[in-house]
């Protein structure tokens, strides 16, 4: 009984062992950075166009948050969240489901070869009189 539940044990490990190897290496330092289409400044103009603020403006949520995302080998935006482990304010919410609709990105490149990419995104939040 003992050698059964070794070997279970033992396989459960390898099986999890496996799974991670076969998961997409995410890089934070690469050769060539993930680039909005258009650059900085068009992410700065979909960020501004497509979040509605008023949700966050009526909780008066004001200053900076950071919005971490992958962007993978292939372009697309994933695994959106705040930076910390926390849960999000309205704010962040809302800039995470404008993120989410975002068109493709041109991908990391790591030696040569299209990689995923942790990218942290800052962002200041200052209202206008209505």
């Amino acid at each position: 009984m003992k050698k059964i539940i070794l070997f279970l044990f033992a396989s459960f490990f390898l099986y999890e062992c496996l799974a991670q190897s076969a998961k997409e290496q995410v890089y934070t330092i690469v050769d060539e950075m993930p680039e909005y289409p258009g650059g900085q400044d068009s992410l700065l103009r979909y960020i501004t166009r497509y979040t509605r603020y008023r949700p966050a403006k009526d909780e008066d949520i004001r200053g900076s948050v950071r919005i971490q995302f992958v962007i993978d080998k292939k372009g697309s935006i994933c695994d959106i969240k705040p930076a910390g482990d926390r849960q999000p304010n309205s704010l962040e919410k809302e800039v995470i489901r404008a993120m989410k609709a975002m068109p493709k990105w041109k991908p990391g490149r790591h030696k040569g070869e299209p990689v995923a990419v942790q990218y942290f995104l800052p962002i200041h939040i200052c209202y206008t009189q209505d």
